[in-house]
């Protein structure tokens, strides 16, 4: 029987093989995991940055509404600060040494808008028959003297009252005059009718100045005749109530809402 010895080269050809492959594998395997590790450490990476712009949006997003949002507010608590100071300093400190020359045209008609805190109202002056009284009131609110002045003595029923603050009720323009008081009704519950204006005084209408009062109800209807008739709210009477109804009890009439005239603008029609 023959036998075959193997040559040595092939013995460790044989012997090599082996080992060759199994680095091989292993090198694969080392590759292929180093691949897998660098794919995962990559998904990582994406989502991180993901989440990291996901984040600055909604970050970018909240200032945004944030700063619109405060910037919303502070123009809104501007403008309520701006509404709510814009008579802080109280009427004007404005004065005079005597009543005014006679400027109107008493035979022309005139018109005096006066916007409150409650809203505005009109009131057609009659020059015809109270033209010192008109003039007066033209020369004073054309001046700005009723600016911001209160309406200090308020009384449900019978009359509004402004012109002065309530720490100053008797603070007048420097002056004062002889208005022109109106004839005794017919009616003495008419004397003044709804919605009159006349000036209000000391006791006579030669102490008339700058305070004058509006009629809201009956007591004030039945006022005497001692006090100058010159006006009558034909627009804007629900204001006038309005404020007359934040008034107050008994003869002082202390306002529980204090209403102001913000200004006083005369119209010639």
């Amino acid at each position: 029987m023959q036998t075959v010895i193997a040559h040595p080269c092939q013995a460790r050809l044989a012997c090599c093989t082996v080992p060759t492959s199994k680095r091989e594998r292993q090198r694969a395997n080392r590759q292929a995991g180093r691949a897998a590790a660098a794919a995962a450490k990559r998904r990582r990476s994406t989502r991180r940055n993901t989440v990291i712009i996901v984040v600055l949006v909604a970050v970018a997003a909240t200032v945004a509404i944030l700063a619109t949002t405060s910037g919303k507010k502070a123009k809104t608590a501007k403008a309520v600060t701006t509404s709510a100071t814009s008579c802080a300093h109280g009427p004007s400190q404005i004065s005079f040494s005597h009543p005014p020359a006679m400027t109107i045209d008493s035979h022309a008609s005139y018109l005096a808008v006066v916007k409150t805190n409650a809203g505005s109202f009109t009131i057609t002056l009659d020059a015809a028959k109270a033209p010192v009284t008109v003039n007066n009131f033209v020369f004073l609110a054309q001046h700005g003297f009723y600016n911001c002045s209160d309406f200090q003595r308020v009384i449900p029923g019978f009359v509004v009252q402004g012109g002065a603050t309530p720490a100053a009720p008797n603070r007048g323009p420097g002056y004062q005059y002889t208005g022109h008081v109106p004839p005794k009704a017919a009616n003495p519950a008419q004397q003044y009718p709804l919605g009159s204006v006349a000036m209000a005084n000391s006791g006579s209408p030669s102490s008339d100045a700058s305070q004058f009062f509006i009629v809201v109800g009956a007591q004030g209807e039945s006022l005497p005749n001692d006090y100058t008739l010159f006006g009558q709210v034909t627009t804007g009477m629900a204001v006038v109530q309005r404020i007359a109804s934040q008034g107050g009890p008994g003869p002082n009439g202390t306002p529980k809402v204090l209403y102001h005239m913000i200004t006083v603008t005369i119209h010639k029609t």
